[in-house]
């Protein structure tokens, strides 16, 4: 193998450790539900959509930005003046973003009464429910800003809100690897969405894999 091939490999390798160490932690959100200039309009209406449809305060939210596919988002919601807590997967049925540019195509204007999502809950003991929050309001205590691009036209963006001891804190990463803190995060919130829309003979099933990912990814964080 000759040196130059050697030091391709070496530098791969080097981009490769480097990129995946980053994401051992969450960005900071540059303000509420990530204020991005031009697509200011398409996360408040993705904003609206979503939290329109709880019944109550979330205490934990993942909302799940990709370039083209639909976007999703899972909350965990306290009941409205009770103790309940609320597993809700809602959905796009279409690509938001995209939808909106057809709409300005055509010279329609935006109708925030029309619905664009679909919507899945399921009750969560309140244990399950907290032992999330906590591990999540944990990552958000080791947010920082990261050396490498948070953003592009390709990937996906997660977007975590949770509301802990002092008050609530936000932070996303673009991309995740299974094998990262934050990756393992959305891994946990992929669970959920499963949990949301499970038969009532396998929800057991689904939350003994909830918490051992939950208690894994807690006995990794400093």
């Amino acid at each position: 193998m000759s040196n130059k091939i050697k030091l391709s490999m070496i530098l791969l390798l080097f981009l490769i450790f480097t990129n995946i160490q980053s994401q051992s932690h969450l960005s900071p959100e540059d303000s509420p539900f990530g204020f991005q200039n031009d697509f200011y309009d398409y996360y408040n209406i993705v904003s609206q959509q979503y939290y329109s449809k709880l019944s109550g305060s979330p205490i934990v939210a993942m909302i799940c930005i990709p370039a083209f596919q639909k976007e999703w988002a899972v909350f965990i919601v306290r009941k409205n003046e009770t103790d309940t807590m609320i597993v809700y997967l809602i959905q796009s049925k279409e690509n938001i973003y995209n939808k909106l540019h057809r709409l300005e195509e055509k010279n329609i204007i935006y109708d925030p009464h029309q619905n664009y999502t679909l919507v899945y809950k399921k009750v969560i003991d309140i244990k399950d429910a907290n032992s999330i929050r906590e591990v999540l309001y944990k990552m958000t205590l080791n947010t920082r800003y990261e050396n490498r691009s948070t953003g592009g036209l390709d990937g996906t963006i997660y977007h975590f809100e949770v509301v802990g001891e002092y008050g609530r804190r936000a932070g996303k990463v673009y991309e995740a690897y299974e094998s990262t803190a934050t990756g393992q995060m959305v891994r946990i919130c992929n669970i959920l969405s499963k949990y949301t829309t499970s038969e009532e003979s396998k929800k057991e099933k689904i939350l003994v894999s909830l918490r051992k990912m939950v208690k894994h990814l807690n006995d990794g964080l400093k």
